[in-house]
């Protein structure tokens, strides 16, 4: 299962994913993703129009993803109800609707899934900033588009690097380089060298970690969390950047990268 990893790191915002309350049901999720990764796909769209080297990987998202994206809810005996016509061979972002067995138990917020060969982003509806659920679900459609191509997860965790690089990339784009220059800043700040270095601090220093990360947040201007569940998404987010925004600091080659960031997840990943 592909899933966009949940990093428990102590920030003084952070806590445990929470389950969907009732103000924020299947529709509503379903109102804000349509949203967000509509506002997304136009900050590509805006970026090319301004002649912007727009990554290989967001343009193959925008223009052979996204155009095939349609959207449905799962209820509660697991059928799939569709709300938007759509195709079979497409691209589905499907909503848990209340009283799913799932809202029951620890899971990640946006899980992409083949089922039964349909392409599906299966999300649960945690409230979430309309900003931050384009990042995350650039982050899913990145493994999306690696399902259509064939490619496997292991042994390189070359999904969910690309994935990770994909949302940062995105991030960037629609912020004007600014997560960059602060990632720069921080590790500066904190005076590491290495990405190791980060999994040391981690293991080490959480504290410090997630005090430095929400220095990140605040000088990026980020409006707080919806809930506990995008607070750690972010909190992973941060983290994962960090960590490869060094190896690409350091001169690594993609699959150096790669084993960074699957090492770094060892001690942080939550699911």
């Amino acid at each position: 299962m592909l899933a966009c990893l949940a990093l428990a790191v102590a920030s003084g915002a952070g806590g445990a994913a929470e389950p969907a309350g009732d103000a924020f049901d299947a529709l509503q999720a379903v109102d804000l993703h349509r949203g967000a990764v509509a506002q997304a796909m136009r900050q590509i769209d805006a970026a090319e129009q301004r002649g912007e080297a727009v990554p290989e990987r967001l343009r193959r998202i925008r223009h052979e993803l996204y155009p095939l994206l349609s959207w449905g809810r799962i209820t509660a005996d697991g059928s799939i109800v569709a709300i938007d016509p759509g195709r079979r061979d497409g691209v589905w972002g499907l909503v848990l609707d209340r009283g799913h067995p799932l809202l029951a138990v620890p899971m990640p917020t946006l899980t992409t899934l083949d089922l039964d060969g349909i392409h599906a982003v299966r999300i649960r509806p945690d409230p979430m900033t309309g900003p931050w659920a384009g990042v995350f679900l650039v982050h899913e459609l990145s493994h999306v588009l690696d399902q259509r191509d064939g490619v496997a997860r292991d042994p390189a965790c070359r999904a969910e690097f690309s994935a990770y690089v994909a949302e940062r990339q995105y991030y960037d784009l629609a912020n004007a380089g600014r997560l960059s220059t602060e990632l720069d800043r921080t590790i500066d700040l904190l005076g590491l060298r290495h990405p190791q270095d980060v999994v040391r601090l981690f293991v080490t220093d959480a504290e410090r970690l997630g005090d430095a990360l929400a220095a990140l947040e605040l000088r990026l201007g980020e409006p707080p969390a919806a809930s506990a569940a995008e607070r750690e998404m972010r909190d992973g987010f941060y983290y994962v950047s960090l960590v490869d925004r060094l190896g690409a600091r350091t001169g690594l080659a993609d699959a150096e990268r790669c084993a960074g960031m699957e090492e770094a997840m060892r001690p942080a990943s939550k699911y």
